[in-house]
Formats: C-alpha cells, structure tokens, sequence
C-alpha cells in the first residue's frame, strides 16, 4: 500500500509545484513553505548503484546512501534540484549523476561523501543523462538528448 500513497504524495507535491510556478510574484511571496517530515521503508523508481558494501541511491530528487547490510541512509544531496541516476566510480571514490541545478539536466560529479559536486557537462542544447562509468574509470559515456521548446526529446 506504500506505493499508491508515495505516488499520490508525488502527484500532490508537483501539482502544488505547478500551481505556485503560476502564481504572479506578489501572491508567491505570501505563500509559506511547509516542511514534511517522512519516513520510508521503501520506494519505486529508483536508480541504485552499489560499491562494494556501499549502496547509493535517488529517491524524490535527492541522492542517498546507505550500508549494503542497511540501516539508516544519509542524504548527499538535497534543494530544489531533481539529481538522480548516481553511478559510483570503479574505486568507489565519486558519484557520477543527473542534475538539473544548472537548469536542465547533465552529468555532475561528487566526492563519494556527497561533498564537492560540480558538473562535468554543461551543454545549453541537451540534455546529458544516463551516466555510466567505463570499467577502467576514466571515461562516463551518457545519453545525449535534444530537446525543442516543448521539452520533448527530438533524439
């Protein structure tokens, strides 16, 4: 039952996202924000990525980590911004994600702690998702998309 309850909470928070993104300025300045606690023992539509007993892992746009043998997982990254699909390097010591805090999506970088993230991709014309490591570790290959005005991928 989790799930329909996450989706419907999803479904509310970006409807409410919308409807504040049209509200003329003076009206937006007015409206408080309001801060949820949650606490979940299980999500859908997750991108995980494991490092030996290390799990990383996006949940509602903010990139987690947790022990392989569970427990509490730690947030490494958190604001406005919707990061997801992390990818650990192969010695483990980065995290190759998406973000959108540039103002569309492309690769970003972190330490393994969530520390340090800054974008490897910055291009105005695409969008750069789906990061994976080369075996070797110098190389992220990624799916490069163009968008048109509508936002709909045109490859």
């Amino acid at each position: 039952m989790a799930f329909p309850l996450l989706f419907g909470m999803i479904a509310t928070m970006s409807a409410l996202a919308v409807l504040l993104w049209g509200l003329p300025q003076a009206l937006a300045e007015d409206v408080e924000a309001i801060e949820v606690p949650l606490e979940l023992s299980e999500g859908t539509w997750m991108n995980v990525s494991v490092h030996r007993e290390r799990v990383v892992f996006d949940l509602l746009g903010d990139i987690w980590e947790v022990s392989l043998s569970g427990g509490d997982a730690r947030q490494l990254t958190s604001g406005p911004a919707w990061d997801g699909q992390p990818r650990f390097s192969p010695d483990g010591k980065f995290i190759a994600y998406v973000s959108d805090r540039g103002g569309s999506e492309q690769i970003w970088i972190m330490d393994d702690d969530g520390e340090e993230p800054q974008p490897l991709t910055g291009d105005p014309d695409a969008r750069i998702t789906s990061p994976i490591w080369d075996p070797d570790g110098p190389y992220i290959i990624a799916q490069r998309r163009l968008a048109d005005s509508s936002s709909v991928a045109t490859e």
